[in-house]
This record gives C-alpha cells, sequence and structure tokens, in this order.
C-alpha cells in the first residue's frame, strides 16, 4: 500500500485526507497553525453568483456547476460517519438588487424582512456550510478512518527517484505520493510551478438574533450568510485590500446600507483572511507536469468550500489508478 503525504489541512487538505484514507490508504495530513483561508471562508455554496465574478474565468461557472452536484452525497456521508452537522444546506440563496435574474432557474420573490424593498430572487438548490464546523468534522472523519494528522509547517519538497522528502522544521518525511494543497503557500513549495496571489478579504461576525434570516442573503457588493449557531456571517463580494481600518468600516456601511436593522447589533469577530488565486482565474487540480507523484489541488480563490467534495473525489479517482 502506497503513502500518500498530504500538504495543507483547511477544508480541501481534509476532504481529499478524508476520501483517500476512507478508500483505503495509508494517508497523512500535515498543516500548520498559521491563518487558513478556510478560517475566514463564508462557505457559500453559490455557482450562479460567483460565475460572474471578474477573476473568474469563462469555464468556471461550469466547474461551479458541476461542485454543486457532489455536495448531497459528499454531506450526507460525512454527517453520516461522525454524526456530526455542521451548518449545510441547500435551501437556496436570495439575491437582492440585481438588474436581472442571477441564473435561468432564478425565481422571483420577496427580499427577506429587514432589506428595503427591491427586486428579489430565490436561486434553488444553493446554499452553504459553515466552514467554522466542517474542517472539525472532516478532521474528526479523517482520524476515524484511520488518518494521521500532524501539527507541522512543511518547508520543502524534493522529488527523488525512490520517493517523495517533504521537510517541515526538523521532521523530514518520504512519501510515494503527496497532494499540494497548502493554499496561498503552496507557491513557496515548489517555486516556479504556476503563479499564485493571495487575495485579501474582510469579513466580520455578528450576533444579530432579531433579522431571523433563513437563506443567505446576496447584493453586487455584500452578503449574509445566517449560520446554524444564529450568528450572521457578512462579507464583501468584492474583495477589500489590505489596509486602514477604514476599510472595515466601508464595508460595515455598506451592509447597513442594505439592511438598517444591523445598526447597533453586536460584533463578535472580525476575519481578514487571505484566498489563494491563480492568474489563471481557474483551480489547479491535477497531476504536476514535471512529476506524476505530486497532484496539485490549489487556487481555489472564493470556491474552497464548494468545489472541495468534486477536488477530493478527483483526488481519488487520480490514486485508484
Amino acid at each position: 500500500m502506497q503513502h500518500i503525504l498530504i500538504i495543507g489541512d483547511g477544508v480541501i487538505g481534509l476532504s481529499a485526507a478524508w476520501k483517500l484514507a476512507r478508500a483505503g490508504h495509508r494517508v497523512t495530513c500535515i498543516g500548520d497553525d498559521g491563518p487558513r483561508s478556510t478560517d475566514a471562508a463564508a462557505g457559500m455554496l453559490a455557482p450562479s453568483f460567483e460565475r460572474h465574478h471578474p477573476r473568474a474565468a469563462g469555464s468556471l461557472g461550469a466547474l461551479l456547476e458541476e461542485g454543486l452536484t457532489f455536495w448531497p452525497d459528499f454531506a450526507r456521508e460525512l454527517m453520516n460517519e461522525t454524526g456530526q452537522t455542521f451548518g449545510y444546506d441547500q435551501n437556496g440563496i436570495i439575491g437582492i438588487s440585481f438588474p436581472s435574474a442571477p441564473s435561468s432557474s432564478a425565481i422571483e420573490t420577496e427580499p427577506p424582512a429587514g432589506f428595503p424593498a427591491s427586486r428579489a430572487w430565490l436561486v434553488p438548490e444553493e446554499g452553504q456550510a459553515d466552514p467554522r464546523l466542517l474542517r472539525s468534522v472532516l478532521l474528526n472523519a479523517f482520524w476515524k478512518a484511520g488518518g494521521t494528522h500532524i501539527q507541522l509547517k512543511a518547508d520543502a519538497i524534493e522529488c527523488r527517484p525512490e520517493g517523495i522528502s517533504v521537510r517541515a522544521g526538523t521532521e523530514r518525511f518520504m512519501t510515494d505520493r503527496i497532494v499540494l494543497a497548502g493554499g496561498v503557500r503552496s507557491a513557496e513549495l515548489l517555486p516556479g510551478a504556476f503563479e499564485m496571489e493571495g487575495v485579501r478579504g474582510r469579513a466580520f461576525l455578528h450576533h444579530a438574533p432579531e433579522l431571523k434570516l433563513t437563506h443567505v442573503v446576496r447584493t453586487q457588493t455584500v452578503y449574509f450568510c445566517p449560520k446554524s449557531d444564529g450568528l450572521l456571517y457578512i462579507g464583501a463580494t468584492e474583495e477589500i485590500e489590505a489596509g486602514e481600518p477604514a476599510m472595515f468600516d466601508g464595508l460595515w456601511w455598506e451592509a447597513v446600507s442594505v439592511c438598517p436593522p444591523l445598526q447597533g447589533t453586536e460584533r463578535l469577530k472580525v476575519f481578514d483572511g487571505v484566498r489563494p488565486a491563480l492568474k489563471s482565474g481557474l483551480p489547479k487540480i491535477g497531476h504536476w507536469a514535471e512529476d506524476e507523484r505530486v497532484y496539485l489541488a490549489l487556487g481555489h480563490d472564493r470556491n474552497g468550500v464548494l468545489l472541495a467534495p468534486l477536488t477530493a473525489d478527483r483526488i481519488v479517482l487520480a490514486h485508484s489508478l
């Protein structure tokens, strides 16, 4: 039996690790305590909206739509194996103040209470998961499947004829194959292999029980994700660059202008995350051309949670051959 080392323990890395261990492979997943894009993700499953993002390549929409179809089975298997939930639903997303329907499947509806009267669309079968919970559930599923998780920062990869060497601090691992899912740091481990850029995003977590939202709500500039614990995740649909606190203020006042009842609610946490993006506008999910023992699963940008099940499925298929 071959050994597979996963570099990266966000949602992408752990989804692949769980599925590979479940398929009978001997799997080790390593990740450090540094910030992950997963930690600041909203977890939206929203291909209709994301396909129109300015950085999205023309073929990204089809990939996102395909990714959504993997979610029902993925979620059911994960919940059955762990007995845990992670804020998953595909009950639809409401778009407001869009000039036209976000997708051909959109149904005109009323805007949620608390939002000014405007044209609203419900896109059925889209939804969300809660990355704050999802990563923990995936880690438990990986452990149950016999996987090994180690908290280390990978520093270097060396492809040798006898195997692949991965150095992490004072530790060195020899493995048969690796899956590189390390987010923005992945480019440091294979210099010159691909062009990666970190795209910064800002968001808030609020306690706003009076809103009683039952769906994710999106405008062209801001989104509102009600989580299963009653908290509200608020973020920008366009990235906000690193800079002064005023950047946060701009996002906040934009959210309040869209949803006035937010004024005076309790802010619990601020997220300042970096999304891993490739210049092509598409993620890389496939073997590295220089060495097929290295599998790349990176550059998912804004859609890491949405594409995690599809990515894991492709990785399992590639390692079953």
